[in-house]
């Protein structure tokens, strides 16, 4: 079950507030994908939002996301956030977004813009959109919300992507999923080339991927990079994890001549030293 703590303030909060709904608090607590869909069973809005535990959001959060998404008539609002009480720069500068609008179906505004990847809770989410994508949540403890991305962005007509940082994402507690993944080098490239071939199994028969082949091997190394060389990883990891990137490409007819072609000078470089990690012993 529940913390009394938990209990007594959302119990207060739906006494004080008649839009409050409060859910089957006596429930065991099956994680955090079932909570999220038992939230959402019992949501009426306009547009959906998600904030985890230990998280908090600025006042106007969904004030400002809300008048915005609905001025645009956005299936999806993206807003930035920061870490807190410890700044944790790779992880700020994936939530770090921007102000820009996606208009028309695209797999660039989830694959390469700032602030799409990898969380739900940066985000609002048109309920009517939810429910035509018959949307459900993965129950995955790492990657689900990459996941479930890939679910809902390639079809969203419209996609706005404001620069406030209206979310704080407590990354000290050691507890907490976010600590584990973030703090554990090998446990971070291990789960993120899960996560690649989860989610290349996703979408590999749709238009998403098969017009969009060198943006998927972009994405690959830019996801996996920093991992694989970081000064912490030993030279007989990279080599093995560089390895295991190359399999995963080969494996999904990502990795040919074309692609490589295409790709920017910066990604040119990285693919050079992942290669060459590759002929290495």
């Amino acid at each position: 079950s529940y913390p009394v703590s938990t209990f007594t303030i959302s119990g207060g909060y739906a006494v004080d507030y008649r839009r409050v709904a409060l859910g089957d608090m006596s429930k065991e607590n099956e994680g955090l994908a079932a909570a999220r869909a038992d939230g959402l069973s019992y949501a009426k809005g306009e547009y959906i939002g998600f904030v985890d535990p230990d998280d908090y959001i600025e006042l106007d959060t969904y004030e400002i996301s809300y008048h915005t998404a609905k001025q645009d008539n956005a299936d999806i609002l993206v807003f930035g956030g920061e870490t807190f009480p410890i700044k944790h720069d790779r992880l700020n500068s994936l939530i770090d977004s921007r102000d820009i609008k996606y208009n028309g179906i695209s797999l660039h505004n989830y694959l390469v813009e700032k602030g799409s990847q990898p969380f739900i809770w940066n985000k609002i989410y048109k309920r009517v959109y939810l429910e035509e994508k018959n949307f459900r949540f993965h129950t995955l403890r790492y990657g689900a919300d990459t996941l479930l991305g890939f679910q809902l962005f390639p079809d969203a007509k419209k996609i706005t992507f404001i620069s406030n940082k209206f979310y704080h994402y407590r990354i000290n507690r050691k507890g907490c999923a976010g600590w584990t993944f973030w703090s554990n080098i090998i446990n971070n490239i291990e789960r993120k080339l899960e996560l690649l071939q989860s989610s290349l199994e996703l979408v590999k028969n749709s238009v998403y991927f098969k017009d969009n082949e060198a943006l998927w091997l972009k994405y690959a190394i830019d996801r996996t990079y920093s991992d694989i060389t970081h000064e912490r990883m030993d030279k007989s990891n990279r080599i093995k994890y560089a390895k295991r990137l190359f399999e995963i490409l080969k494996d999904n007819k990502i990795y040919n001549e074309k692609n490589i072609k295409e790709l920017e000078n910066s990604y040119q470089k990285k693919y050079r030293i992942l290669l060459s990690l590759c002929k290495e012993m």
